[in-house]
C-alpha cells in the first residue's frame, strides 16, 4: 500500500511539472504571436515607405542607392518575419503537445 501511495505522489508532482511546463509555453506562445503582430506591422510600415520612395524616385527626387538600400531593408525584414512565424509554430506546437 505504501508503495502505491509513493507511486501515486510521483505521478502527482509529474503531471504539475507537465502543467506549469503547458504554462509556459502557452505564454511564450502568446508571446510570440504578439511579436510576430509586430514584425507584420513594422513590415507593413517598410511597404508604405517603399512605396513612398518609388514615387520620390519616379519623380527624379532619390537615388539608386536609397531604392538599393530599401530593397536589402524589406528583405531583412522578410527574413525576420519567417523566423517569428517558425517560432511561433514551434512554440504553440509544444504548448499543445503539453496540454
Amino acid at each position: 500500500m505504501k508503495a502505491v501511495e509513493d507511486r501515486l505522489s510521483e505521478l502527482a508532482e509529474g503531471l504539475k511539472r507537465l502543467e506549469e511546463q503547458a504554462r509556459q509555453a502557452h505564454a511564450e506562445a502568446q508571446a510570440a504571436t504578439s511579436r510576430s503582430a509586430e514584425a507584420a506591422a513594422t513590415a507593413n510600415r517598410i511597404a508604405e515607405a517603399q512605396v513612398g520612395a518609388h514615387h520620390v524616385a519616379a519623380n527624379g527626387n532619390g537615388s539608386a542607392d536609397d531604392g538599393e538600400k530599401l530593397t536589402r531593408l524589406e528583405a531583412v525584414v522578410g527574413r525576420l518575419d519567417e523566423r517569428v512565424e517558425k517560432i511561433t509554430h514551434t512554440l504553440v506546437q509544444q504548448a499543445h503537445r503539453f496540454s
